[in-house]
């Protein structure tokens, strides 16, 4: 319906007449004929988002930044190829054409053609805008008529937007009233909230330039309603102001009366607008309206009014007999001036009115913000806010595409909340195994209008530590008190450990014994982000972790007790006794989970345990697993976010758990890529200490030249640790130095050569200068006088003798300060075994190294070696568990039934 002149007609001349429709004195055409059967109403409503996909088949691709793959019969997993992106820096853009502002209306098909109405497309830096005038004639004042023209992003008039929702506060969206546009006064049918809007707006006088969506976006080029709806946040920014229609009964207008301007923050405090009546048409007291009530109205509902008010420069809102202003500065004054809480509204969001953008950590905070808000097509409730959110830096920007089905949109938008914001606290959310298996166990319930606010505005942040330390103790409390009771196993000298996502404890290296590699899985562990692997599955929708196994289930948990509300989160917490199969044969372990969820109902025999290590600062998260017909798959059972491990000291209980309470997760599932990076670790420490303070760690300290290990820095000494590995010993004297030759080498090799380095039978010689040997003495003699590696010194009668500090110099008044032999010496000459060194620099060697070496994880030459380390961690790494073992600390998970494998599953 659009233009009613005949066909031949060039030249319209238009004219009304009282009461009448347009006709035409060119042609005669009158547009009453087009309008008959309009009466009747032509709807508005608009087709239904796409089916979603069957399971199995449901070919996800959005959002390009999560990364989707396809798992192969052999269990492998090829990625997905991805969209190609679009500039980072710039305006979202929409993927495809079938975007619409407000009411998500897609199209079957592209459309661009010439329109009566429109003329041309619009270019991508243009936008149309419409130019109501001043009634000329009284007798065609009953009708609308409007120009539109068309202006460039940069080179544009003053215009004002318009804020309003096509069906009203009664949601009456037909199409039955029409709009004349243009010199032809082609037919444009609209509602009757926005034909009453437009009458409102006329100019009494000259012109008034409005910018309204429904009129200035051709709805039926679908092209160009993308481009334009892409570039709504500009039109809605770069205005002179918001023009907000809350509908007509709330407007009272009167010929020749100018209604009084007054600030938002001022309505139902020092001003009150006087309403229509309902009746008569005319002002009449009503109830009070303050903002709290204005914002029970159905507009500030709907999800597309957000980004309009909020990107706005500046509002008016025409209430009653009065208009009402606001911008930036409104509501701080407002708060100012009263206790209204927003959050309480079904627009906490409006607080942020007229500041450009709402200020969110991420995606999930702006949902939260939003979440109670709605829309005709469920995914606006993504799509019409995502003009708010300012990525950070380096992070993808999400874009519309109504092309995609409602769940294909919902799963692509929690997984990446999930996976690159790191909101993995969503899972708490997650449907769990209640929904039945059509639905993904790892997503929050997406399908329900209500859902939204319920997963956005409740889903709890992750527990700090001193909270999880306060649950301990609570916990611990409870046992002693009802365990018996309940449980039967317990008594009174059990205490609860629980795994943290870092060792907070370490034993001393002493003397003689074995280097301990514990202190550096801190630092390491944080090195490979826990989300860097994790996929979605493109055809089932599976979320791919990696997580660690903990434990499998016996039996359903049992209750021992409430815990009381969560001192952060306000949620009320249970503890939970459940028995893990025993790994250790004789043992019967219990273990202890609080959470909010009813876990006595939920958890079944054989759910497994599952730890997941999110962010670095954060602590652990246990997920309760059920086991598919193929091991590799899982549902989702229940987010847990405390577990404790009931231990009994009377045991063979290693000392740092007594005093700790706690088992650091880098023990408990070490991988290769730990491993290697420990490597890197521990030898960059080692060169620090070689280069700084004196260390009794280190036997060659300053007699290493100094400037090539500065110059090779952490590779200088790994030719030297791969050798003291590849060394066989022997127990013949004459074949020690053939056998110990390759380390040795490698060790001369660091020496300054200023000291004659050598090997002399089975022993290590070293000489220096009497005056260097003076300075050497005085700097670091406790590295001479270890126990681990006995030092000899030439005497005088050419005999050796142990370096000791009482005879490290003689007592000569003429020649103070000249060490050993006599006071004419120029040399001093020492020696030590070379098995003894050959030990040490073993020792020395990084505990990883070592195991890594010794299990063939990193080749067989020292070539191999080295760009092996030098590469750095595979993918495979992460998955391969290290050779290294605490004895003690295996034993202890062993009898607690803890298996702490790294895996990746497949959670569906």
């Amino acid at each position: 319906m659009s233009r009613w002149h005949e066909k031949y007609c060039q030249s319209p001349d238009v004219y009304i007449t009282d009461g009448s429709a347009p006709r035409c004195r060119g042609c005669g055409g009158s547009a009453a004929t087009v309008l008959q059967g309009v009466e009747q109403g032509a709807s508005s409503s608009f087709p239904a988002p796409p089916l979603d996909e069957p399971y199995g088949k449901m070919n996800l691709t959005w959002p390009s930044a999560v990364r989707y793959v396809r798992v192969q019969p052999d269990g492998k997993t090829v990625e997905v190829e991805r969209p190609s992106r679009q500039d980072e820096g710039q305006a979202i853009q929409p993927v495809t054409t079938s975007i619409v502002p407000k009411h998500g209306k897609s199209e079957p098909q592209i459309t661009t053609q010439m329109s009566p109405i429109y003329g041309r497309a619009l270019a991508p830096d243009e936008f149309r805008s419409i130019c109501l005038s001043a009634v000329q004639n009284e007798s065609t004042s009953h009708l609308l008529h409007m120009n539109l023209e068309v202006h460039q992003d940069d080179n544009c008039p003053d215009y004002e937007a318009i804020s309003y929702t096509w069906g009203g506060e009664d949601n009456e969206s037909s199409l039955c009233q029409p709009i004349y546009i243009g010199e032809y006064w082609d037919i444009l049918l609209q509602t009757k909230n926005c034909w009453a809007m437009l009458r409102y707006l006329r100019p009494t006088r000259g012109i008034r330039l409005i910018w309204v969506d429904a009129i200035c976006i051709n709805q039926n080029d679908t092209v160009e309603r993308g481009s334009q709806v892409a570039k709504m946040g500009q039109i809605y920014s770069q205005c002179s102001q918001v023009v907000v229609w809350l509908g007509s009964d709330l407007v009272l207008q009167k010929a020749g009366v100018y209604p009084r301007r007054y600030r938002l923050s001022e309505l139902g405090h020092s001003v009150s607008p006087r309403l229509p009546s309902q009746d008569e048409g005319q002002g009449s007291p009503q109830h009070i309206l303050d903002i709290t009530s204005l914002l029970e109205r159905r507009y500030f509902s709907r999800v597309w009014v957000i980004q309009e008010l909020i990107l706005a420069p500046r509002i008016i809102l025409p209430i009653g007999n009065m208009i009402f202003w606001a911008d930036a500065a409104t509501l701080k004054y407002r708060e100012r001036g009263t206790d209204l809480s927003l959050q309480r509204t079904t627009a906490p969001w409006f607080e942020h009115l007229a500041r450009g953008s709402l200020q969110v950590a991420g995606l999930p905070e702006l949902m939260a913000l939003t979440s109670k808000s709605q829309a005709t097509d469920d995914r606006d409730r993504l799509f019409g806010v995502l003009g708010l959110y300012k990525k950070k830096e380096g992070e993808f920007a999400l874009r519309p595409d109504y092309s995609l089905s409602l769940q294909h949109v919902s799963v692509g938008f929690f997984a990446h909340c999930i996976i690159n914001q790191q909101k993995f606290q969503l899972l708490s959310k997650a449907t769990g195994v209640t929904q039945g298996r059509s639905s993904l166990t790892w997503m929050p319930e997406w399908k329900s209008r209500n859902s939204w606010e319920e997963i956005f505005l409740n889903f709890h942040e992750v527990y700090e530590q001193p909270e999880v330390d306060s649950v301990r103790l609570t916990a611990e409390a409870l046992l002693n008190k009802y365990s018996s009771n309940v449980i039967g196993l317990l008594s009174q000298d059990y205490t609860l450990v629980y795994f943290t996502r870092e060792r907070l404890f370490s034993r001393p290296i002493q003397e003689g014994t074995e280097r301990n590699s514990y202190f550096y899985k801190e630092t390491v562990h944080n090195k490979r982000p826990w989300n860097r692997s994790v996929f979605v599955d493109a055809d089932t929708g599976a979320l791919g972790l990696d997580l660690v196994r903990l434990c499998s289930i016996i039996d359903r948990p049992r209750l021992v007790s409430k815990l009381g509300v969560s001192q952060s989160r306000g949620l009320p917490l249970s503890l939970y006794g459940f028995q893990p199969k025993a790994i250790s044969q004789g043992t019967s372990p219990y273990h202890f989970i609080a959470s909010a969820l009813e876990l006595d109902k939920v958890i079944k025999q054989n759910d497994e345990v599952f730890i997941l290590h999110p962010a670095p600062l954060q602590t652990l998260v246990y997920l309760v697993l059920r086991p598919t017909s193929d091991e590799h798959y899982f549902k989702l059972v229940a987010y847990c976010s405390f577990l404790f491990l009931g231990t009994n000291y009377g045991e063979n209980t290693m000392e740092y758990l007594k005093n700790t309470h706690t088992v650091g997760l880098g023990l408990l599932h070490g991988t290769v890529a730990e491993d290697i990076d420990v490597i890197s670790t521990e030898l960059d420490v080692l060169l620090k200490d070689l280069l700084s303070s004196p260390s009794t760690a280190h036997p060659f300290r300053l007699l290493a030249d100094n400037e090539s290990i500065k110059d090779n820095t952490l590779w200088s000494l790994l030719p030297l640790f791969i050798a003291s590995m590849g060394t066989i010993k022997t127990s013949r004297l004459e074949d020690i130095e053939n056998h110990y030759s390759k380390t040795l080498r490698s060790y001369l090799n660091l020496i300054d050569q200023r000291w004659r380095p050598q090997i002399l039978g089975s022993f290590f010689h070293i000489t220096f200068n009497s005056i260097i040997w003076q300075e050497i003495w005085d700097a670091s003699q406790s590295e001479f006088l270890s126990d681990a590696v006995v030092w000899e010194y030439l005497s005088t009668w050419k005999t050796w003798k142990k370096l000791e500090r009482s005879n490290a110099r003689i007592n000569s008044s003429s020649a103070p300060g000249i060490p050993f032999i006599a006071n004419q010496a120029h040399e001093v000459t020492i020696r030590c075994n070379i098995d003894q060194l050959h030990n040490r620099i073993q020792f020395l060697a990084p505990r990883p190294l070592l195991d890594l070496y010794k299990a063939g994880l990193l080749g067989v030459s020292d070539s191999d070696v080295e760009a092996r380390l030098r590469a750095g961690p595979v993918e495979e790494d992460f998955h391969t568990r290290s050779p290294f073992r605490d004895e003690d600390l295996q034993q202890f998970l062993a009898r607690n039934g803890i298996d702490g494998r790294a895996c990746q599953v497949h959670i569906v």
